[in-house]
């Protein structure tokens, strides 16, 4: 008899919330990783008709570049199903996790924490119960189910995933360098390992790993991004048992790609696996490209990937990819940007029908945070507002100043825009009046760029860029929305040595 299995592993993301550090968030997300790869192995060992569906399993898939590939949910199917051998399968995995970690820490009592600590929980259905329905789909209510049932080790003391977390010497992590999990990531691979006794650190990835040497207050500041796919059970859906495997296999390719372009940028790829990603970035790069722009071309090859996928013909079904992005600043604590870019991730999911957004926050040292959501299909609106010229940097301040200034008036343009009582030229004209302080003059072309930003998308346009829970109660939310993006523009301009950015 056929039964399909479904397993889930944890505690994933109560785990990433103790990590200190890059190194240590890369190892806290790895090590879930290859309890899940290992979990795959044994099927594949005790059950020799195995058919692993999700995560993608094939013999290509590289273990030594240290990026965790293996998500927190396996399916698969066999008839040679046996329940001991299932639950031997699953302490074996258990207890071999403390070789995952250096040998100065482990003791029998880490063992036995480990056990314990370890969420590993499975279902199985006969294939009758699968109701025409696909593995993943049929399985996943009953897998969200035993996500909710937590137990918690009986004695804290051994805990030695908060012990390697938290062990940091000799200006490093000692700990993570010793695992095994670290040595075997290959000595060429950069986006983990500064040297050969050096980790990459928050800082270093701030400033491009030390490249960055102008004099930015940006080269302090560093993204955390968490991407997930939309309307994915609506995709799913659609497929067959065995479409399931290649959509896995799409997956893995579209998670190659993206820690790939990752690199090239300068980040840190700490997860990718299935439609789940999560890393550290810059906000702007050497070659003066934005973590933004970065999100934009990962939401790209997610897509391409999908849809190259033969078996699938609706091109109207294929889905987009949302991200979270948490800017702030490096000398706060690495948890509050995971748990915030977790938080930007669930925004820019709800209260759309088409999702495929990406919320953006920075949070600035003095704890001021400017919050905008942006659909990934209107990126270039936020793009064009960054290529503003950056030798007028001290006009930034004064053009958001004089903005909220006279945001009545604006509001009363913008009414007669659209109504077509006045159009382009007029609008412009009008705008350019508020700007007639001679010490503005220079600035002429560089404010007509930026009127005629505002006019093309937040005037005449219908652009669907917003502050979320908040703008909407102004009097005109559209221009709120662009001084929201104008203030992250100045944030990207403005000087470490505190000179005022004003004219």
């Amino acid at each position: 008899m056929q039964r399909y299995v479904g397993i889930t592993i944890g505690p994933i993301f109560d785990t990433i919330l103790d990590a200190l550090s890059p190194a240590t968030l890369w190892f806290a997300s790895s090590l879930f990783s290859d309890v899940s790869r290992r979990i795959c192995i044994q099927v594949r060992h005790e059950f020799s008709d195995a058919v692993i569906y999700s995560p993608y399993f094939g013999q290509e898939i590289e273990t030594d570049d240290g990026i965790g590939k293996f998500h927190d949910r396996i399916i698969f199917s066999t008839g040679k199903y046996d329940r001991q051998v299932m639950q031997q399968l699953v302490l074996k995995v258990k207890q071999e996790t403390a070789e995952c970690f250096p040998e100065k820490l482990i003791t029998s009592q880490a063992v036995v924490f480990l056990e314990q600590y370890l969420q590993i929980h499975y279902i199985i259905l006969e294939e009758k119960e699968l109701q025409n329905r696909n593995c993943i789909l049929a399985l996943s209510p009953y897998l969200d189910l035993l996500e909710l049932m937590k137990s918690f080790p009986k004695d804290n003391k051994a805990n030695v995933i908060r012990q390697l977390l938290c062990g940091e010497e000799e200006s490093g992590n000692i700990y993570i360098k010793k695992s095994p999990l670290f040595q075997r990531i290959r000595e060429d691979f950069n986006q983990l390992k500064k040297d050969k006794n050096g980790l990459w650190t928050v800082e270093d990835i701030s400033c491009c790993h030390g490249t960055i040497k102008e004099n930015r207050k940006r080269k302090n500041y560093y993204a955390v991004v968490q991407a997930d796919g939309d309307n994915m059970g609506k995709f799913l859906e659609r497929l067959y048992n065995h479409e399931v495997t290649e959509f896995s296999k799409a997956c893995f390719d579209y998670n190659k790609e993206a820690c790939e372009e990752i690199g090239k940028f300068g980040g840190m790829a700490i997860y990718a696996g299935g439609d789940d990603l999560l890393f550290l970035a810059p906000i702007i790069n050497t070659k003066g490209e934005s973590v933004f722009a970065l999100c934009v071309k990962i939401g790209e090859l997610f897509r391409k990937r999908i849809a190259s996928v033969a078996f699938q013909q609706d091109k109207t079904c294929i889905p987009t990819i949302s991200f979270g992005i948490a800017v702030q600043n490096k000398k706060y604590p690495l948890y509050e940007a995971l748990a915030n870019a977790r938080k930007l991730l669930d925004l820019a999911k709800e209260g759309t029908l088409q999702k495929n957004n990406m919320a953006v926050e920075v949070l600035k040292h003095s704890g001021r945070s400017l919050r905008v959501l942006i659909p990934n299909q209107e990126h270039e609106v936020l793009q064009k507002v960054l290529e503003l010229g950056a030798k007028e940097e001290k006009t930034v301040h004064s053009v958001i100043y004089t903005l909220q200034k006279f945001e009545t008036l604006i509001f009363i343009l913008n009414e007669k825009a659209r109504k077509k009582e006045i159009d382009a030229a007029a609008f412009e004209h009008a705008f350019m009046n508020l700007f007639d302080n001679a010490q503005q003059e220079p600035a002429k072309e560089y404010l007509k760029v930026i009127c005629n930003i505002y006019w093309r998308y937040f005037v005449a346009g219908n652009t669907k860029i917003c502050v979320p829970h908040g703008a909407q109660e102004k009097e005109d939310p559209s221009l709120q929305t662009f001084l929201y993006l104008l203030k992250i523009k100045k944030f990207l301009l403005e000087k470490e040595d505190g000179e005022p950015c004003i004219s």
